[in-house]
């Protein structure tokens, strides 16, 4: 499953601000190809390259910076203290470990999703915890993981908006 663009201009406003691939991917506890995957995808659906890399520096280029302008807009533009969030715990290469691990929390969690994430490293399943309505609670959430569970958690936006009446 590719990313969406939503998810290419995060990646990419990370990258810019951390000015690291490595740290980038860190902070989205995303694997380092995935990130820079993404990257060549968006230059190559763009048409431009976006960024000067070489083994000790990153830059933007001109394309780079003006994108880098719009991703702000449009990032800067969603509202995300509203919507649902989760917490993702875990990425595995191996379903079975994925399972095991939403086995072990599901006495005291609700609810667990496994979900399968196709990448040019191979698949993942990653383990996500919870439907919480806005950001900041869902961050609370994943504080209180990290210190009952020992997760280095990570708030990820679902899809469907607060106000679609979901339970």
């Amino acid at each position: 499953m590719p990313l969406d663009r939503f998810q290419e201009m995060q990646i990419f406003t990370r990258i810019v601000d951390r000015r690291s691939f490595t740290q980038a991917a860190e902070d989205l506890n995303l694997p380092r190809a995935t990130v820079t995957n993404s990257i060549k995808r968006l230059e190559a659906r763009l048409g431009v390259r976006l960024l000067h890399r070489t083994t000790r520096r990153l830059s933007l280029t001109e394309e780079g910076e003006v994108f880098h302008l719009r991703c702000i807009e449009v990032l800067g533009s969603v509202d995300v203290t509203t919507g649902y969030f989760t917490v993702q715990v875990g990425a595995f290469h191996d379903r079975g470990n994925a399972e095991r691990l939403r086995e072990r929390l599901s006495a005291s969690y609700s609810p667990i999703f496994i979900q399968q994430y196709d990448s040019p490293d191979g698949t993942f399943y990653r383990v996500r915890v919870g439907k919480i309505s806005g950001e900041d609670s869902a961050r609370g959430f994943g504080e209180q993981l990290r210190s009952k569970e020992g997760f280095a958690p990570f708030v990820v936006r679902l899809d469907e908006p607060a106000a679609s009446g979901a339970h």
